[in-house]
């Protein structure tokens, strides 16, 4: 299964998702299709559009703005990770949905953020888990997904704003739902409510069998360790406008400024440049 990536708008597979960009336009043809205006974008753009990695991300400003991936077939082991920031929304709407045959009457995997939490569900069970975010931060959102008689399941990890603890979000087993399968995945503002607000991801990346590695927080240039290059390429963004290329936003605040250099420096005196 590929992984997909708001990088420059073309699917890499999973052995390039670190890989430089291939493509200088922020575009969506990575993904099968787009309902309604979602917007593929970068910080310095007429519109202002967050990203996590690369210079692009993607911003959704109404209910029915999302992106389809279409590629998985019959799959009963599914792997997701994306990376979303909460903005400061208000209503209760569906960032993520992965569908069944069955369309949205069957949702295998299904994220939904009310303004305040995020809420995980999966057909087969009545369990929900719900954590608590902070407006205006970028999360890392990983979903594994199983199905089986009995014995289906949905692990989640949480993991953001400026921290490495992953937040409390116990996995749900037990899952009756031996029959289900994933044929499609839909990121956005997909359904609910949206009365104000805007919805921004990044970093799509799917998988059958392997779980997608979270990304080197503060490495800016790409380079899977953090040095004083690091630092020298986030200030040289807050200062000049030149879009670092890997993840520059060191505390997940949105908006790469002072605090992220900084903040790339205290890395590699602290920790020796490893990643968080």
């Amino acid at each position: 299964m590929n992984s997909k990536k708001f990088l420059m708008g073309a699917a890499v597979s999973a052995a390039l998702l670190l890989a430089a960009p291939m493509a200088s336009a922020c575009a969506l043809t990575a993904w099968s299709t787009a309902n309604g205006t979602p917007i593929a974008g970068q910080p310095n753009d007429a519109t202002p559009v967050a990203r996590y990695s690369g210079v692009c991300g993607m911003q959704a400003d109404a209910i029915g703005d999302f992106v389809v991936d279409e590629t998985p077939a019959g799959e009963q082991s599914f792997n997701a990770q994306f990376y979303y920031y909460t903005g400061d929304r208000a209503g209760n709407a569906d960032v993520y949905q992965a569908r069944s045959a069955s369309g949205g009457t069957n949702l295998p995997i299904r994220v939904q953020h009310d303004g305040t939490n995020l809420i995980f569900s999966t057909n087969g069970s009545a369990t929900t888990r719900t954590v608590a975010v902070t407006d205006n931060r970028w999360y890392a959102i990983s979903l594994q997904w199983l199905a089986g008689a009995g014995t289906g399941s949905l692990t989640i990890s949480v993991i953001g704003a400026g921290s490495d603890t992953p937040l409390n979000t116990p996995a749900i087993t037990g899952v009756s739902n031996g029959s289900d399968t994933i044929e499609e995945a839909r990121l956005g503002l997909v359904a609910g409510t949206n009365t104000s607000g805007v919805a921004t991801f990044d970093a799509y990346d799917s998988r059958r069998t392997t779980v997608p590695a979270r990304l080197c927080r503060c490495d800016s240039n790409n380079s899977g360790s953090i040095s004083v290059a690091d630092a020298v390429q986030a200030l040289n963004e807050f200062i000049n406008g030149t879009l670092a290329t890997g993840q520059p936003d060191c505390n997940e605040g949105g908006t790469v400024t002072v605090a992220d250099g900084v903040g790339a420096l205290n890395i590699f005196i602290n920790n020796g440049g490893v990643c968080p």
